[in-house]
């Protein structure tokens, strides 16, 4: 009972057999999508594809390495490779929202998904680009295949509507807080990206790297040979992660938002292209997310866009008909009371007739508990007259 209370969830209030959700015995090992240990399992992994949306970057950019960013790696490659087989044995809800628990629908729903994008972000790339290390163009090229990480990142939009249908969170607001996300995800990444390309280019002097010709610009060290190459004596200083990372995000969000003050431009050929395909994506990228974020700003909340119209076209009635000032007023008063009353909000009657007749019923009586508090005597006799003491109602308030 212990184990099927953390890996099983009793569906209820469904048409079908109530003993078919519970029959898990002689299936195996399966995991409900909505138990305990699955909602903790990809909170978990929430947690990692941060850190790994941020780390991932960092590490390939700077080539920084430390006992913490070790241990975080080690711990994403066994937890990602264990998340694999384990999709092998979890429940999903088919389009006609019939819970699947065979293990062949589930391998052949899996397979035929997300199967091939989490195996090949789950692959130990750290330990391949360490074990082939002596060359040093594969060691390149398998360096950037650690890219095909990121890839799980695609799991956040799953995970993401787990949460919004579990708390009843606005799409709109989920819209804003994706657009910002991607905003600075895009921007982490383009500007790590694009340091990583004048970097690995080869290149060693200011003319082919914008990299090295910032860094003779403002007197720092070459961040590839350590040399100093702004001057014949030795009046360099060291430049740090920090700064060489506020650098590549000011390139980045500069060059998305088509700004662009031309401080920091693409020496190379790979440069140029890496500029060119960010310029693209920054376009569009900004063009769409601004369009929908003033939209969904706009309609945000749409019950009050709705009665401050009606106030407008309330105000533009009192002009044309000239209505003296305290009757507009006093009809302005009422009418925002009426609209922002919770029992008389008229688009309750829309959603008791949209839902069941069960479910009617127990929406009627959180609508009727908001406008008519259960402490208030005054309600209580309202209640009274309009029910009896015998009715739902009332009772339900007792």
């Amino acid at each position: 009972n212990f184990l099927v209370k953390i890996f099983w969830v009793k569906e209820k209030d469904r048409q079908h057999d109530p003993e078919r959700d519970d029959s898990i015995a002689g299936k195996g090992i399966i995991v409900h999508h909505n138990s305990f240990f699955r909602k903790l399992w990809d909170s978990i992994t929430c947690v990692l594809l941060i850190i790994l949306a941020i780390t991932l970057p960092l590490t390939l950019a700077f080539e920084t390495q430390s006992d913490f960013l070790t241990a975080m790696n080690w711990i994403q490659t066994v937890w990602f490779l264990t998340d694999v087989p384990l999709n092998f044995v979890t429940t999903f809800q088919s389009v006609d929202k019939i819970l699947i628990t065979d293990h062949k629908s589930i391998a052949i729903e899996y397979i035929q998904g997300w199967f091939w994008i989490d195996l090949a972000s789950s692959l130990p790339i750290n330990e391949m680009v360490d074990a082939r290390a002596s060359s040093a163009s594969i060691a390149h090229g398998l360096k950037l295949m650690k890219l095909f990480k990121l890839l799980r990142l695609l799991r956040f939009d799953r995970i993401i509507y787990k949460i919004q249908q579990k708390n009843q969170i606005k799409f709109s607001t989920v819209a804003i807080m994706k657009f910002l996300l991607m905003l600075l995800t895009g921007a982490h990444w383009l500007g790590l990206l694009f340091y990583l390309v004048s970097v690995e280019s080869g290149c060693k002097e200011p003319h082919c790297s914008w990299v090295l010709t910032w860094a003779s610009d403002k007197h720092f060290y070459n961040p590839i040979d350590g040399r100093c190459q702004s001057c014949d004596y030795d009046c360099c200083r060291e430049w740090t992660l920090l700064s060489r990372y506020i650098v590549c995000l000011y390139w980045a969000i500069t060059t998305m938002s088509t700004i662009g003050f031309g401080d920091i431009t693409p020496k190379s050929d790979f440069e140029i292209l890496m500029a060119l395909a960010a310029m693209l994506l920054g376009t569009v990228f900004f063009a769409h997310g601004l369009t929908n974020m003033c939209s969904i700003l706009f309609y945000h909340n749409k019950f009050q866009v709705d009665t401050e119209a009606a106030m407008d076209e309330l105000f533009d009635f009192f002009s044309r008909h000239h209505i003296p000032v305290h009757l507009g007023r006093k009809i302005q008063r009422f009418l925002w009371y009426k609209a922002n009353t919770g029992h008389l909000d008229r688009s309750k009657e829309r959603w008791l007739t949209e839902v069941s007749q069960q479910l009617s019923v127990h929406l009627g009586r959180k609508l009727l508990g908001n406008a008519f508090p259960a402490t208030d005597r005054g309600a209580r006799y309202v209640l009274f007259n309009l029910f009896g003491d015998t009715s739902d109602f009332f009772r339900y308030f007792a």
